[in-house]
This record gives structure tokens, sequence and C-alpha cells, in this order.
């Protein structure tokens, strides 16, 4: 939510604007551009801009999961296992 705030601000958008925050980790961008799309279409807003941040090198999968404090059941169970793969690993999946 700061990250968003302080691009408002420092692209010079005023307080005034309304303004939306989306975690949904390497989705995010994709997301925040679907959303501005499906609001215009839906004549709901004139314009709107939507757009990404990231940094899997600042902040990994680890930093924000103690994965000793995960139930052993994530681990036995095979979908919630597939959770723990980082962004990293997914996105050369689906490349």
């Amino acid at each position: 939510m700061t990250t968003s705030r302080m691009a408002q601000f420092m692209a010079g958008i005023p307080h005034t604007a309304s303004l939306s925050t989306t975690n949904r980790y390497c989705s995010s961008g994709l997301h925040a551009v679907a959303q501005i799309a499906n609001a215009i279409r839906a004549k709901q807003i004139d314009i709107g801009i939507g757009g990404g941040v990231e940094s899997m090198s600042m902040f990994s999968f680890n930093d924000s999961v103690k994965i000793e404090a995960l139930s052993p059941q994530a681990f036995e169970h095979q979908e919630a296992a597939k959770c723990l793969m980082p962004m990293g690993i997914t996105s050369e999946n689906v490349a």
C-alpha cells in the first residue's frame, strides 16, 4: 500500500484521486491492469492507471514465511506442498 501511495504522489497525482493496491505476488501488475480495463469497460471510470512493482531479489519467499513454523501436514499433502515452491521456480515452469 505504501509503494502505491508513494508512486501516486511522485507521479504528481493528487491525494484526492482514488487508489487501490493489489497484492498478488507475481501477477499484481497484470491484475491491476485487468481491474482498470474492466472498470473502464463497465463505465465505472473514464480513465485509470494500472501497474505493478515487485522485487524477488529484495524479498524472497523465505523472508516472509518461516518454514519451520509450518505444520508438518503442509509438507505431507501433495497439493499444499506445491505452494512452498519459490516464485522464481514457478515462473520458470510457466515459461
